[in-house]
């Protein structure tokens, strides 16, 4: 059966301004983090569930990533995101716990794994996936675009994260030594509606297809 297009519509939300090494947060700030949907083996999948913490000093008007490919949301954003995706924002504190003006886009929902017609990707003999789960050691390639296609029906979302992450994950014994592979960050509806007039972003489309035979989710 040929593949065809579904209504879902959605893309990788990218940006080119980067934040400093120093507005990185992680197991080392003490953060508590959800390991429960995690691998056993390399703890990719743990969620965090304390605000990120950053010197708030170094935050522009302005949406950026951090290295770790979180999503920072300025202060004039987060009221009309909040009334279109309100799970999707979480408050971002200081070095001391403070909580800012300053907002984490936070995805709602992990997505399936994607179809193997997707491009743009690489894994790597010297950072090999997780034997167990091989969801991490995902890496870009250089110079091209990630192009991400999904032949199963996907349910709606606002923002969503990949099942496949990128970079390498160790779980330690001592968690704060732990670092966790990260997911692409996909936005759709009104929210990529909200960020297509900011400066410095742009989106790739994901391709959503699915084969006639297979049963649409209800």
């Amino acid at each position: 059966m040929p593949d065809i297009p579904t209504t879902m519509k959605a893309s990788i939300l990218v940006s080119k301004h980067v934040l400093p090494y120093q507005c990185i947060s992680g197991p080392r700030d003490g953060g508590r983090y959800d390991l429960s949907d995690a691998c056993p083996e390399c703890g990719t999948g743990a969620q965090r569930l304390d605000p990120l913490r950053f010197p708030i000093s170094m935050l522009r008007d302005r949406v950026s990533y951090t290295l770790t490919n979180e999503v920072v949301i300025p202060p004039r954003l987060v009221a009309p995101i909040r009334s279109v995706a309100p799970r999707c924002l979480r408050v971002i504190c200081d070095k001391a716990g403070k909580v800012s003006s300053y907002f984490e886009l936070v995805p709602e929902v992990t997505l399936i794994p994607w179809s193997a017609n997707t491009t743009g990707w690489c894994t790597s003999k010297l950072e090999p996936s997780c034997p167990k789960c091989g969801r991490d050691g995902y890496f870009n390639v250089p110079k091209q675009d990630l192009r991400i296609v999904y032949d199963s029906e996907v349910a709606p979302f606002s923002v969503g994260a990949t099942y496949e992450r990128f970079g390498k994950s160790r779980l330690r014994n001592d968690f704060r030594e732990s670092h966790f592979a990260v997911s692409q960050i996909l936005v759709a509806g009104a929210v990529e509606k909200i960020l297509s007039g900011e400066k410095g972003i742009s989106f790739i489309p994901v391709n959503f297809v699915v084969n006639e035979s297979t049963e649409p989710i209800s």
